[in-house]
């Protein structure tokens, strides 16, 4: 049995170039070689959480453990990439430090304000407290990234 293959021409060539194009630039923008264990890790962490802080499922116990095992994963995960790609498992310098801080503390204020305006009813200087906490959030998009 013979196949057949058409012959695409000069725009059909063309075509076929910008599609091959944009695949690969969509798929090393998009995709990620060990995308999918990160992916479960997150959905067993937030799930759990979930799971734990509901009490209307009454399952605070079981939702505690699905939530460690998936911060496992997360934190497996990220050793074992910087294992594959060359660099030392965990870097501790005074910057690496700093950044995590500034990132702890800027969950931990954003938490506080969302707690003070839902939890506690202090809606105005929850607010407050919220905004400072998103602000220290977006300071470390030039901490880790640098002013250019």
């Amino acid at each position: 049995m013979q196949t057949y293959r058409l012959k695409p021409g000069k725009l059909g060539r063309k075509l076929q170039g910008i599609y091959r194009g944009m695949e690969r630039a969509f798929a090393d923008t998009f995709l990620e070689p060990d995308g999918s264990l990160r992916t479960v890790g997150g959905i067993l962490f937030s799930l759990g959480l979930c799971m734990a802080l509901l009490p209307q499922w009454g399952v605070f116990y079981q939702g505690a453990v699905l939530a460690a095992v998936g911060l496992a994963v997360l934190l497996a995960m990220g050793l074992v990439r910087r294992k594959m790609s060359g660099k030392p498992a965990i870097v501790f310098s005074a910057r690496a430090v700093g950044i995590t801080l500034l990132g702890v503390f800027g969950a931990m204020a954003l938490g506080l304000g969302m707690c003070m305006t839902m939890v506690w009813s202090l809606l105005v200087p929850g607010i407050a407290v919220g905004l400072v906490g998103i602000v220290l959030l977006l300071c470390l998009i030039p901490a880790v990234r640098g002013l250019e």
